[in-house]
């Protein structure tokens, strides 16, 4: 089993994955994000911690979720007026 989080600009999503690619759960969790300027978002990244521990709990309770060896994570950071990712 895996699970793979996905940190995006209004919500945060989860799947615990079985070998086969099937989804066996899923998690969803929305939340704000600011716009300080005109094609901007931005997200207090305590809040995608919150997100994060949220779906993790809902996922945990699944049966089969004891089996889960790792976890991915997807989140695309970048200046959208430039085009360049940071970091």
């Amino acid at each position: 089993m895996l699970i793979g989080l996905d940190v995006g600009t209004s919500s945060m999503k989860a799947l615990l994955v079985a070998p086969d690619g099937g989804v066996v759960a899923s998690a969803t969790r929305e939340y704000a994000f600011d716009t300080p300027r005109a094609g901007w978002a931005q997200t207090d990244p305590r809040i995608w911690r919150r997100a994060a521990i949220e779906v993790l709990r809902e996922l945990a309770g699944h049966p089969r979720a004891a089996g889960a060896q790792a976890i991915g994570l997807a989140l695309d950071i970048s200046d959208r007026a430039s085009g360049q990712r940071a970091g």
